[in-house]
């Protein structure tokens, strides 16, 4: 097949610049972001056209309550998105996964949504079967030439047998974050009671030494200082 005169400017242009600095970090840009199996063919039919949006999720507030994700809704940063599907995850007690996890696109799965096996070196499903079990999904892209990143389309239901059961996103950092206000006006709370507030609050039961670390990573949040941290323990 013949090329026009655009195509062969364009293909002279690629030629040119594929072997430069810029060109090798584009195409590896396009290559990383083409990874993941089938689950990449099939997020290549979200939209990208411009949404409803009702409002920003503002996260000096946001974070005080459940989070509730909504297709529209604003984040000011990809950071901040992530921090609300983890909150989430941990709230609502299912796992996920990043198919895509760049600055300027996002897209989630349920980690069980398939009996695929799990690739622990990739982070993710290497899918072959076509057939979920769990629609679980979420994608969101930035709006264009701004640091927002928005929700285009999510389902949150869950069909998997994780469903309900205490995901691995609990982490102590999570729980010193989540609770940081608590040790701020009581710096000298037990760990028994500590872990009596994550159940009654949560209903999850932490263990003991996760409580510990808990504790000491609020305390170096609140001080800044590592050694006086450590002290307080």
């Amino acid at each position: 097949m013949e090329l026009n005169e655009d195509e062969l400017l364009e293909e002279e242009q690629f030629q040119s610049t594929k072997d430069t600095g810029k060109g090798k970090e584009k195409i590896a840009e396009c290559f990383e972001e083409n990874l993941g199996g089938s689950d990449d063919n099939e997020s290549l039919n979200d939209s990208d056209e411009e949404v409803v949006v009702d409002r920003t999720f503002n996260p000096a507030t946001d974070f005080n309550r459940a989070v509730v994700l909504e297709e529209g809704l604003r984040f000011t940063s990809v950071d901040v998105l992530r921090r609300a599907l983890k909150v989430h995850d941990v709230e609502n007690r299912y796992d996920f996964y990043y198919l895509h996890n760049g600055r300027s696109k996002v897209t989630v799965y349920c980690k069980y949504k398939c009996k695929c096996p799990w690739d622990a070196a990739r982070g993710k499903i290497r899918c072959v079967c076509n057939k979920s079990t769990c629609p679980f999904r979420l994608y969101a892209t930035s709006l264009k030439n701004q640091e927002l990143i928005v929700i285009r389309t999510m389902n949150l239901d869950h069909h998997c047998s994780f469903k309900g059961k205490t995901t691995k996103k609990l982490t102590s950092e999570y729980l010193a974050d989540r609770f940081l206000e608590d040790w701020r006006e009581n710096s000298s709370c037990k760990l028994r009671d500590f872990r009596k507030t994550v159940h009654r609050t949560m209903g999850i039961k932490i263990k003991y030494d996760q409580a510990w670390v808990a504790r000491g990573r609020a305390k170096l949040l609140i001080n800044g200082n590592a050694d006086e941290a450590f002290a307080m323990v």
